[in-house]
């Protein structure tokens, strides 16, 4: 029995039963007799010996189980909750990969790494050239500042700023207020105007315009065939509409045509409605 190997409970039992019956266990635990002078009753010191051997035995079971289920500390001075408090700040492990992943939950292993450095020395002469191909389009497709200091966003406000081309107007007959006249027309308006003794009669044949047809706050010289007192035939008319509509317009007419002595004279006539002119009169002189 004292060599043989006890590791759980039922080992007891085993190892006690050849004696077992001679172990009462009910009795107390008996050393020695009620007196000094009393004989030591052996079998009674033998059944305590046997007690306390098997108390000692459950006791090593029980405590050889809980050791059994320890994990060994090593130099570690905290307890469980510690350890597990201390697992729960941590983010989950990130995984590793051998190859290029758009994943934040990865990381470049050092085999990928040396993959990618192997391949770039494979294809560094091919990217070199594309990238030196594509810096080159870029830079020839850029316009060379000249020393000009601004961005491109400053040229491009700049130009919002300027009239378009398309609102340049190139005669003297085309309205709007939103459209500039052009310079060779500015010439044709000196020619007309500034420092001329002259105005400028219109073509006016084959049309008969009635009053609301004249410009307001204007003097008109026209040139028709059409529209004067003279049967058909050409005459210089002059309509003067000093003021707008609602004011009374009126007309001065002179033969335009042939020198012969018919047509003299001048002749006059005025609105008698919005648009409708009155008859022509002629305007007697002394010739």
């Amino acid at each position: 029995m004292a060599n043989q190997q006890i590791d759980k409970i039922e080992d007891i039992n085993e190892a006690i039963n050849p004696i077992t019956p001679q172990i009462n266990g009910n009795e107390g635990l008996e050393i020695l007799g009620y007196n000094r002078n009393q004989p030591v009753n052996l079998l009674r010191f033998s059944r305590s010996l046997f007690k306390i051997y098997q108390h000692l035995v459950k006791l090593y079971i029980s405590t050889k189980n809980i050791n059994d289920n320890k994990l060994d500390k090593g130099t570690y001075s905290g307890n469980a909750q510690n350890l597990k408090e201390n697992i729960d700040s941590k983010e989950p492990k990130i995984t590793r990969t051998d190859v290029p992943e758009n994943n934040s939950k990865k990381v470049f292993s050092a085999l990928g790494a040396l993959n990618l450095k192997n391949w770039l020395v494979s294809n560094y002469t091919g990217l070199m050239n594309n990238i030196r191909e594509t810096l080159d389009i870029k830079i020839l497709s850029k316009l060379p500042h000249g020393g000009y200091g601004g961005t491109g966003q400053d040229l491009k406000n700049d130009i919002n700023t300027k009239l378009d081309k398309t609102s340049i107007v190139n005669d003297l007959t085309t309205g709007g207020t939103n459209k500039v006249l052009s310079a060779e027309q500015g010439k044709n308006l000196d020619i007309y105007v500034k420092g001329k003794n002259t105005v400028k009669i219109k073509d006016d044949r084959e049309r008969t315009p009635i009053p609301t047809d004249y410009e307001s706050f204007n003097t008109t010289f026209t040139f028709n065939n059409n529209d004067g007192p003279f049967d058909g035939d050409w005459a210089s008319v002059m309509t003067v509409k000093g003021w707008g509509e609602g004011y009374r317009p009126w007309q001065l007419a002179g033969h335009a045509g042939g020198y012969g002595p018919d047509f003299k004279g001048l002749w006059f006539r005025e609105a008698t409605a919005p648009n409708i002119w009155g008859s022509w009169a002629k305007i007697y002189t002394s010739s």
